[in-house]
């Protein structure tokens, strides 16, 4: 694979695709060289996508400086590598520390700051805007890991928490084949810290917050050309902090995808198809894509956001639900009540008293009530 010399070090890296097609740029987690895409990229390649990945400083064959890291400086390698390549635009994905890469690179490099290469949209997957204690507590033991033990049985013990029970039951092949590469990781101690370091002290709270409160969005972009994304199991980063990552940026949307921190690779077709639905360009419209392509069937993904409605998918029973959905229409609790509102009590009261309805009709219109019920009507993904 070629090699870039920017920012002081050695990018290696791997450009995709031809012809005229926008360009999406992956961006790794920790630990994470650019094989991490392989399940995703051919999707992207036959929708029509050029893609751009690379290993961040630390990984794979790209250079290993001394550090710490952080997010801002990685961020710079990342533009240092788009100059290089003369690249004019793209959409930017990052999962985990990547997402946190992605978002250093919006805030530092917006469309409406600089002329080099234009921001299309972004997405953020499987991320935060902080730690919060939580999460740093269980970096600070895989700090302490690496170094009493090692680099690869840190990442053997991150497997057990990146994917999800049924992954573990149904596809102990590939299970054993990520455990093995795990096992066989080529990065030192030293160049696991620097990394670490990344998502340690990454915080970008105070600074969305500025933006927001100015109305303006994350790298120059509209709202709806910022998409974060969670796995709806994820226990590494949980879904709640990337929750709080989307209403701190004006305008993003939150969706939800099965599987747990791993679910672009357990599940990598769903990702590529919620990546591809959020590619969107200035005009709101969607790149054009073969029938034939993976992408264009759909996908189970649920909407949660806080300003747009839930995506029309299957219909169950609002106690399974815990979207915690905000418009007048729909339930504003996770519980909801086990039977209908007093006023609709009292309606069925009067229709009993004004037409003298046997105990047995009343019953019906009940039923149908609380089928129809507004708050029993709230989609939900099946998990």
């Amino acid at each position: 694979m070629p090699t870039a010399n920017v920012n002081n070090i050695s990018i290696n890296y791997s450009l995709e695709g031809s012809g005229q097609g926008d360009l999406l740029v992956f961006i790794n987690g920790l630990a994470d060289d650019l094989t991490t895409w392989d399940f995703n990229v051919p999707a992207f390649l036959e929708a029509g996508f050029r893609v751009l990945r690379y290993d961040n400083r630390g990984i794979g064959k790209t250079s290993k400086p001394s550090g710490p890291y952080t997010a801002e400086l990685l961020a710079d390698d990342l533009h240092a590598l788009l100059l290089e390549l003369q690249i004019g635009s793209f959409h930017l994905l990052g999962v985990s520390m990547g997402g946190m890469i992605a978002q250093s690179y919006a805030l530092k490099y917006p469309n409406s700051a600089s002329s080099g290469p234009r921001l299309l949209s972004l997405s953020l997957c499987c991320t935060y805007a902080q730690p919060t204690t939580f999460c740093s507590r269980m970096f600070a033991l895989w700090e302490d890991m690496a170094q009493r033990m090692s680099v690869q049985d840190v990442m053997r013990d991150v497997t057990v928490w990146a994917f999800t029970v049924p992954f573990f039951r149904q596809r102990t092949a590939e299970l054993e084949e990520f455990e093995a590469a795990m096992a066989q990781l080529d990065m030192s101690t030293e160049a696991y810290l620097s990394q670490l370091n990344v998502i340690q002290q990454f915080d970008t709270t105070g600074r969305l917050q500025e933006l927001k409160g100015a109305g303006k969005g994350l790298g120059g972009l509209k709202g709806r050309q910022v998409m974060v994304l969670a796995g709806r199991t994820d226990i590494l980063i949980p879904v709640v902090l990337s929750q709080e990552l989307s209403q701190s940026v004006e305008g993003s949307q939150f969706l939800t995808c099965k599987g747990g921190h791993a679910c672009l690779v357990s599940y990598n077709i769903i990702i590529a198809k919620v990546a591809y639905m959020r590619l969107i360009d200035d005009s709101g419209s969607f790149p054009t894509i073969s029938t034939k392509s993976p992408l264009a069937s759909s996908t189970s993904i649920e909407r949660r956001s806080h300003d747009l409605t839930c995506s029309p998918l299957p219909q169950r029973h609002a106690r399974h639900c815990s979207v915690p959905c905000t418009r007048a229409s729909r339930h504003r609790t996770r519980r909801p009540p086990s039977l209908p509102q007093h006023a609709t009590n009292i309606h069925l009261l009067l229709l009993l008293l004004l037409h003298r309805l046997s105990p047995r009709r009343l019953l019906g219109l009940l039923a149908v009530q609380i089928r129809l019920h507004p708050i029993l009507r709230c989609p939900r993904v099946p998990l």
